[in-house]
């Protein structure tokens, strides 16, 4: 009888125990689930971070101006739809009252004399604003001096914010060699860059690219975001194909990215259309830089290069 109330309690206890045990788990599941678009979202951020980071870094091994562009772009983005919004609001607010005629004229004499003065300030600040040949493509003569310094000093500081970056990947279950092939691939890179072999560590940090876009695809295949990534891989790589002289490769990954973008533009979201426009000015500026790589020109890559990634980043 003893014996058997025994056996009934440690049934008992342990019943108890695998229900704990199971509740337990499902908390931890649900909470890690709740938590999940807030990380996927934070992966997000530090890789848009990682990709413009390495396209400035690729721009530098042929000294182009790629972040100083993109920061313009977005600057002017950012005053265009603000301008918007302000106009919005005069819209709604002139719809809500009446103005007498001679406070219309008023207005009208305000907005011609500010209207003058901001011309002719504008007109001054383009003056002031004139390419500088530093800068300029065509000034080089075909010689691109790779910036080492600045290359170096990135390289080394991308270490410290993909040791984070490699956290927050783990968490969100990506694979786990995917995300030691780029510590590895930083490593060989950074050789590579003591050694100033600009050929090897451009192929180094364009994989280093490729990643962050296998890292995309294993938590946000099907977005729009992933999709224009896919596009921007292409022609990332088609550029370090331009530098190396590989321009039929170029071609290929240029056709590719053209047939992918043709397909993105069928798709409109609406309340978008502003994206729309960026869209289909982005697929001009891709075209033609499949024609430079059908002249074989660097020259011209490079410039429609520049003008095509700091636009693709506005989408």
């Amino acid at each position: 009888m003893k014996k058997t109330v025994k056996k009934n309690i440690i049934i008992l206890i342990l019943t108890f125990v695998i229900i704990v045990c199971l509740v337990g788990s499902f908390i931890v599941y649900a909470k890690s689930e709740e938590e999940k678009p807030i990380l996927q979202t934070k992966v997000t951020e530090e890789l848009n971070y990682l990709e413009n980071y390495l396209v400035s870094i690729l721009g530098d091994f042929n000294s182009l101006s790629i972040q100083e562009n993109t920061i313009q772009l977005k600057s002017d983005k950012t005053a265009g739809e603000e301008q918007q919004t302000e106009t919005k609001q005069s819209t709604n607010t002139k719809q809500e009252g009446t103005v007498s005629p001679s406070e219309e004229t008023q207005n009208s004499s305000n907005k011609n004399a500010n209207s003058s003065q901001g011309n002719s300030e504008d007109n001054t600040e383009n003056q002031n604003e004139q390419p500088s040949s530093a800068n300029s493509i065509l000034a080089k003569d075909g010689k691109y001096s790779t910036n080492w310094s600045k290359i170096e000093l990135q390289i080394e500081h991308l270490y410290q914010t993909w040791n984070t970056v490699a956290i927050d990947l783990h968490a969100l279950n990506i694979e786990g060699n995917s995300i030691l092939s780029f510590s590895n691939f930083l490593n060989s890179a950074t050789q590579n860059i003591k050694k100033k072999q600009k050929t090897a560590a451009m192929d180094d940090v364009t994989k280093l690219y490729d990643l962050l876009l296998d890292y995309k695809k294993q938590y946000d295949q099907n977005s729009e975001k992933t999709k224009l990534m896919v596009i921007q891989n292409y022609v990332i790589q088609a550029y370090t194909n331009v530098t190396n002289a590989k321009w039929q490769e170029a071609n290929k990954q240029l056709t590719q990215a053209e047939k992918d973008f043709a397909n993105l533009l069928n798709t409109v979201i609406p309340g978008q259309e502003q994206n729309q426009v960026i869209k289909n000015q982005c697929y001009i500026l891709l075209n033609e830089l499949k024609s430079a790589v059908n002249l074989q020109d660097k020259d011209i890559f490079y410039i429609q290069f520049q003008n095509l990634i700091p636009k693709m980043e506005l989408l």
